[in-house]
C-alpha cells in the first residue's frame, strides 16, 4: 500500500520542525551558571604541625576516608564513562585580583573577580558524575590553590611537589584537583619556562628576598599584573585518578571529591628550594612568637622546643584506602583542559545549535525533494497501470494460441 503524497509531505515537515526545534533549544539553553558559593570561613583548627601528624585531632585520627593516598594499582578501576576535566568561565589571572597568603603551613593563592557582573567565575563541572550533568548540577567554583612539598599523593616517583586547586559548590562541598610537579632546570637561552612554572611564579618566587612577597606568617599581598590561566598548571592531558577522600590538613573533613592528574607538570627546581626555605623561616617565626608570648606570661603553644626545629616539608603521610576504589579516566584527546582554548561554553552551545539547525535544514530539504520524487513516481505508476490492464487480454489470447498450437501438434 502506497502512502499518499500529502502524508509524505506532512511527515517530512514534522521531522524538519522537530529537529529544528531541538537545535534551537540547544542555542537558547546553554549551561546555566549559578552565582559562586558564599565562601564561609571554617572554624580555626587547634594548633598542629607537620612533624607530629599522629597528634592531629578529630576526624584526622578517626576518619575512614582520609587523604592523601598511594595509588594502588590493584584498587584502580578503568572508567571511560567519566568526562574530561575542563575549566569554564574566566579562569585567567588577569581577570582577578590575585592574593597570596602565607598561612604558616603553605602559600595559598585566592582569586577575587574584578568584574563579577560582566564575567562568569571560574568553575568546573564534576567529571565523575555519570551521565554528565547539566543545569548547574555538579558545578564547582574555584576557591583557592596551595602547594605541598614533597607531594602528598604517591603515584609519580619523580615529583617534587604537589599543587591543590580547591573548588566549592553551592552546598559547600569540595572538589580538589591535585597536580604533581617535577623539578626541572632553568630553560636555556632563547627558550621559555614551562607554562606551569610561569603560573607558579605568582605563588613562589625564584629568590628568597622577593619584593612584595608574604614571607611572614599571616601576611598577604596582592599580586600586581598577574599572568596565566589555571589550565597552565595542568599537563597536556586530562587523564586522571578519582576517589573520595578528605582534606589533608586539620580538621581533615571527609566527603571531598579528589581528581588527581596522572601526569606531572613542571616547576623550576629553584622554586622548590625557595618554597622549602619559606617553610623553614615560617617555623622559626612561630617559635620566636611562642617564646615572646611565654616570656610575656601568655600561654603560647607550650611546645617551643619542638617548634625551634626547622620544618622544610608540608606533606601529610599517606593514609589507608580502607577498601576504597580508585577510578581512572584515560583522556583520548590529550588536549588542553581549558574550555577557552576550545570555545567558550556558551559560544559552543550556540555553534552546536546552529550547526544542528543547518543539518536539519539540509536533511529536511533532501527529505522533501525525495518524497516529491517518490510521490511523482507513484502518480506515474497509477497512470500507466490502466494501459497495462487493457493490454492484458492480448497477452492472454497469445497464450491461448500457443496452448492450442501445442494441442494441435500433439494430435498429429
Amino acid at each position: 500500500m502506497m502512502m499518499p503524497r500529502s502524508s509524505f509531505l506532512l511527515l517530512a515537515a514534522l521531522t524538519f520542525l522537530s529537529c529544528g526545534a531541538g537545535a534551537l533549544a540547544a542555542v537558547d539553553s546553554p549551561l546555566a551558571i549559578p552565582p559562586p558559593p558564599a565562601t564561609s570561613t571554617p572554624p580555626a583548627a587547634p594548633h598542629w604541625a607537620y612533624d607530629q601528624p599522629d597528634e592531629w585531632p578529630g576526624t584526622c585520627a578517626t576518619g575512614r576516608q582520609q587523604s592523601p593516598i598511594a595509588i594502588d594499582p590493584t584498587a584502580v578501576r578503568f572508567n571511560n564513562r567519566l568526562s574530561p576535566l575542563v575549566f569554564h568561565g574566566g579562569c585567567s589571572l588577569s581577570d582577578y585580583d590575585v592574593t597570596v597568603l602565607n598561612n604558616g603551613h603553605t602559600l595559598m593563592m585566592s582569586l577575587k573577580a574584578t568584574s563579577p557582573v560582566t564575567m562568569s567565575p571560574c568553575y568546573l563541572v564534576d567529571p565523575t558524575i555519570v551521565p554528565p550533568p547539566n543545569g548547574g548540577i555538579g558545578m564547582y567554583h574555584f576557591l583557592q590553590l596551595h602547594i605541598h612539598s614533597p607531594p602528598e599523593h604517591v603515584h609519580d616517583r619523580d615529583a617534587e611537589a604537589e599543587v591543590h586547586l580547591v573548588f566549592q559548590d553551592s552546598q559547600q562541598r569540595l572538589l580538589v584537583v591535585g597536580v604533581q610537579l617535577e623539578a626541572v632546570a632553568p630553560p636555556r637561552r632563547g627558550h621559555t619556562a614551562p607554562p606551569s612554572d610561569v603560573f607558579l611564579s605568582v605563588l613562589v618566587p625564584k629568590k628568597k628576598r622577593a619584593v612584595d612577597f608574604p614571607d611572614a606568617v599571616g601576611e598577604a599581598v596582592t599580586v600586581a599584573s598577574p599572568v596565566g590561566r589555571l589550565s597552565d598548571l595542568l599537563p597536556s592531558t586530562s587523564s586522571y585518578f578519582a576517589y573520595r577522600g578528605s582534606l589533608t590538613t586539620p580538621p581533615c573533613t571527609e566527603g571531598v571529591q579528589w581528581i588527581l592528574l596522572s601526569r606531572p607538570s613542571r616547576i623550576l627546581a629553584e622554586r622548590i628550594k625557595v618554597f622549602r626555605a619559606i617553610l623553614r623561616n615560617t617555623t622559626l617565626q612561630e617559635a620566636e612568637a611562642d617564646r615572646a608570648a611565654e616570656a610575656a606570661g601568655a600561654a603560647g603553644s607550650g611546645d617551643v622546643e619542638r617548634k625551634v626545629k626547622p620544618i622544610m616539608e608540608n606533606a601529610r603521610p599517606v593514609q589507608p584506602l580502607n577498601g576504597r576504589h580508585i577510578q581512572y579516566f584515560e583522556d583520548p584527546n590529550a588536549t588542553s583542559v581549558d574550555a577557552s582554548d576550545r570555545v567558550d561554553g556558551t559560544t559552543a552551545s550556540y555553534i552546536h545549535g546552529f550547526t544542528m539547525l543547518a543539518i536539519c535544514v539540509v536533511i529536511g530539504t533532501f527529505g522533501v525533494v525525495t518524497m516529491r520524487r517518490i510521490s511523482n513516481s507513484n502518480d506515474s505508476f497509477e497512470a500507466v497501470a490502466p494501459a497495462e490492464a487493457e493490454a492484458a487480454p492480448t497477452t492472454s489470447s497469445a497464450a491461448k494460441g500457443i496452448a492450442n498450437y501445442g494441442a494441435t501438434s500433439a494430435s498429429h
